[in-house]
C-alpha cells in the first residue's frame, strides 16, 4: 500500500503530464468499448432494414405454380402442410400472391396488396405502429397497411375504404387492422389470401411465392421440406429454392467496419505505449534523486521498479473507469435516442465483454509502456544520492 501511496503522490505532482498520457490511452480504450456497443446497434439497424424488406435472417424462397381456379385454396393447403411439417421452434412459413388494386374515390391511386396464407410478421420484421397485426376472417375483411397506404386512405380518421380490381369492377370494403412499418415508401397492404377472391381479379397465371424462415443456414433441409409438402399437395416438385434475405451482406459490411475500428484502436494504444515510454523515461531522469534517496534509505530495486509500474497502472485504472462511464452513457442514454421506433430494434445490453477487453488493454498498455522506465529506475546507482 505504501508503494501505491507514493505512486499516487507522484501522479498528483505531474498532473498535466499524466493527463495527456491518460488522454491518449483513453482514446484507444474508448474505441474498444464504446464502438463495440455502437456497432451492435448500427448492425441491428441495418439488418432490421433488410429484414423489413426482404425477410428475416435465413429466409428461403421458391415459386410454385398452381391451378388458376384453386389459387387461394392451394395457398392455404401449402401453408397448412408446412405448418404441420415444421417442428416447433424450427422456423415459420408463409405463402403469398401479390396484386395491385385501385382505391375507390382516389384518382389514379393504387395499393400493392400481398395476399397471405400464414403470418408475415414471422417472416419479415414489421413493427406495428398502430392497431393489431391481424388479417383473419372478420367481415369486412381487414388489411394491414404500411405508413404510405395509411396516409393514402386517411387512417386513423378513416378506418374502412374500398378497393376494386379494375375501374369497372365492384368496390369491396376493407377495414384497417394495423399500420406496420415495412420500409417501403409506396402504398403497401397485407391481407388474407382468402379475401383476394372478393375483388374478382383476373389472374393470368397462378404462381405463389413460398417463404420459409429457419434458425440457421440450411438450404438443403428447406428444399427437402418443400418437396415433401408439394408431394402431399399433388403439386409440381421442380422448384428452385434460394435465399431471399440479404442480411448476410450487412454482416459482411459490419464485420469489415468493426475490423477497421479495431485496427485503429490498436494503433491508438500503440501510440499510448510510446507516449508512456517517453514520459516514463523523462520522469525517471527528473525523479532520479528521489529514487536513489529512497534506495539509500533501504528501498529495494524491485520497489523502484514497481513504483513506476504502479503509477501507470493507476492511470490505466482511471482511464478504464472513464471509458466504462462513457459506455454506460452511450448505451443507456444516447443510443435509445437514435433508435427509430419503426425498426423495432431493442436496445442492446451493456457490452461487458468489451469493457473487460478495454480494461485489459489499458492495463497492458500501461505495463508495456512503463517496463523500460521502471527497469531504468531500478538500475539507478545509489551514489547519485551524494551528488548535488
Amino acid at each position: 500500500m505504501r508503494l501505491v501511496y507514493i505512486a499516487w503522490r507522484s501522479l498528483r505532482r505531474h498532473r498535466l503530464r499524466n493527463f495527456l498520457t491518460g488522454l491518449t490511452m483513453l482514446v484507444g480504450v474508448l474505441a474498444l468499448v464504446v464502438v463495440s456497443a455502437v456497432s451492435v446497434v448500427a448492425s441491428d439497424m441495418m439488418i432490421a432494414a433488410r429484414e423489413q424488406a426482404d425477410g428475416r435472417k435465413f429466409t428461403y424462397e421458391t415459386l410454385v405454380t398452381v391451378p388458376v381456379s384453386d389459387l387461394a385454396a392451394s395457398a392455404e393447403s401449402i401453408q397448412q402442410h408446412l405448418a404441420a411439417a415444421i417442428k416447433p421452434g424450427w422456423g415459420a412459413s408463409v405463402v403469398s400472391r401479390t396484386t395491385t388494386a385501385a382505391v375507390v374515390g382516389q384518382d389514379d391511386a393504387a395499393i400493392t396488396v400481398e395476399w397471405l396464407a400464414g403470418d408475415i410478421t414471422l417472416i419479415r420484421r414489421l413493427p406495428v405502429l398502430a392497431g393489431t397485426a391481424s388479417i383473419g376472417d372478420e367481415f369486412p375483411p381487414r388489411l394491414m397497411l404500411n405508413e404510405a397506404a395509411a396516409a393514402l386512405v386517411g387512417y386513423p380518421d378513416t378506418t374502412t375504404f374500398q378497393l376494386q380490381a379494375s375501374p369497372d369492377g365492384p368496390g369491396v370494403v376493407f377495414g384497417v387492422s394495423a399500420v406496420v412499418a415495412d420500409g417501403a415508401s409506396v402504398p403497401q397492404a397485407y391481407g388474407s389470401i382468402a379475401a383476394m377472391g372478393l375483388l374478382r381479379q383476373a389472374v393470368d397465371d397462378a404462381t405463389l411465392v413460398v417463404r420459409v424462415t429457419t434458425p440457421d443456414s440450411n438450404q438443403d433441409a428447406v428444399r427437402g421440406l418443400l418437396s415433401d409438402v408439394l408431394v402431399d399437395c399433388s403439386l409440381p416438385q421442380d422448384i428452385d429454392v434460394h435465399r431471399a434475405d440479404t442480411t448476410w451482406q450487412v454482416e459482411q459490411q459490419v464485420s469489415y467496419i468493426s475490423s477497421v475500428f479495431q485496427v485503429l484502436s490498436v494503433i491508438m494504444l500503440a501510440i499510448a505505449v510510446l507516449a508512456i515510454l517517453n514520459v516514463g523515461l523523462s520522469s525517471v531522469r527528473e525523479e532520479s534523486r528521489e529514487l536513489v534517496v529512497r534506495r539509500a534509505l533501504g528501498a529495494r530495486r524491485v520497489d523502484s521498479f514497481l513504483q513506476v509500474i504502479i503509477e501507470q497502472v493507476l492511470v490505466a485504472a482511471i482511464v478504464s473507469a472513464l471509458a466504462i462511464v462513457a459506455a454506460l452513457a452511450a448505451v443507456y442514454v444516447v443510443l435509445p435516442l437514435w433508435i427509430p421506433a419503426q425498426t423495432g430494434i431493442v436496445r442492446p445490453g451493456f457490452p461487458w465483454p468489451a469493457c473487460v477487453a478495454g480494461i485489459a488493454a489499458a492495463l497492458a498498455t500501461a505495463v508495456a509502456g512503463s517496463v523500460v522506465p521502471a527497469w531504468k529506475a531500478s538500475r539507478l546507482a545509489v551514489t547519485l544520492a551524494l551528488r548535488e
